[in-house]
């Protein structure tokens, strides 16, 4: 199978792939064929302290999409940012959109956003496309002083990772065969949907608040967050047809707050180190979130304030 981008995420899934059986080959830009080629160093979080080593060496690293043509992956997995795979479709003779038409059987796709749909329609038909959720936590380690011996990717599996498709079955056998938790859902995308609708304001007041847990509750970031999240979920329900999952309804100004003081203690890294420089990196892909939810929301006549005031205040600042 074909691994289109390799950061974080595409080394973890990279990893669980050829540990499951799979040829694993990568596309990258060719200022990073090299680095890959020597293979990558990852770690297994296993706790506060615990990070066991790994390693991923890709079964062969191109830097060339003319060098593919004629061939036929089983798997095409896209582990890119939102942005940067809208970025690609916009032009029908990038790497990216040269290796959807003419490379993948099968082409999963894990950026998130409602929108990818759409993003991949020229390319590549529904029967041959997999919706994926990433709910793994990943970052280039150390993340602090001292964390692992060098530099590499550290990693932790939460939740078993969502995917729908004609073809999702054997997207799962392969990933459990690896050692990734992974199921088939009746709708992968709608459910990363309404995660990221309840996540994403939550990420933004963060910013807003100088990545401090305590200034979030020590201000009106989080109550603006709750009716931010309050607003998406509702225009994902618009969008998408589906009743947002009943537990949604948790996820009040009160349980931001709690979550904002508990969440620290049990997170096995420093929480807020972590979020600012993931979400820092996100910033682009959280800023296009927000504004696709504001836009879909005034189309269709829903309250926007919540979402708007927020998008206001944080990324105004730049």
């Amino acid at each position: 199978m074909l691994l289109i981008g390799a950061g974080a995420v595409g080394q973890v899934y990279g990893w669980h792939l050829q540990r499951g059986g799979a040829r694993v080959e990568l596309l990258l830009k060719p200022k990073h064929v090299a680095a890959a080629r020597q293979g990558f160093q990852l770690y297994r979080i296993t706790s506060k302290k615990g990070r066991v080593p790994e390693t991923f060496k890709a079964d062969a690293v191109h830097g060339d999409v003319a060098s593919l043509r004629g061939r036929r992956f089983d798997q095409l997995w896209l582990a890119m940012s939102t942005a940067a795979l809208a970025r690609a479709a916009k032009n029908p003779s990038s790497p990216v959109s040269v290796a959807l038409k003419e490379l993948g059987q099968t082409v999963v796709a894990l950026p998130p956003g409602l929108e990818v749909p759409d993003l991949l329609a020229p390319y590549v038909p529904p029967r041959r496309r997999v919706d994926g959720g990433v709910t793994l936590i990943a970052y280039d380690a150390p993340l602090v002083e001292d964390e692992v011996p060098e530099p590499g990717v550290a990693f932790r599996l939460t939740a078993p990772a969502p995917f729908s498709g004609a073809n999702a079955n054997e997207v799962v056998r392969i990933l459990r065969a690896g050692g990734m938790k992974a199921r088939v859902h009746p709708d992968a995308r709608v459910a990363v949907a309404f995660s990221g609708a309840t996540m994403l304001p939550i990420v933004v007041a963060l910013e807003g608040a100088g990545w401090k847990l305590k200034d979030v509750r020590h201000s009106d970031y989080y109550k603006l967050a709750a009716k931010a999240g309050a607003e998406a979920r509702r225009i994902v329900e618009d969008r998408t047809g589906v009743k947002k999952p009943p537990k949604t309804v948790l996820f009040g100004s009160t349980a931001y707050y709690l979550s904002s003081k508990f969440a620290p203690h049990l997170a096995p890294f420093d929480l807020e180190v972590y979020l600012r420089y993931h979400f820092t990196k996100m910033r682009t892909q959280s800023e296009r979130g927000l504004a696709f939810l504001s836009a879909i929301g005034r189309r269709r006549g829903f309250p926007t304030e919540a979402i708007d005031e927020l998008r206001s205040r944080v990324f105004a600042k730049a």
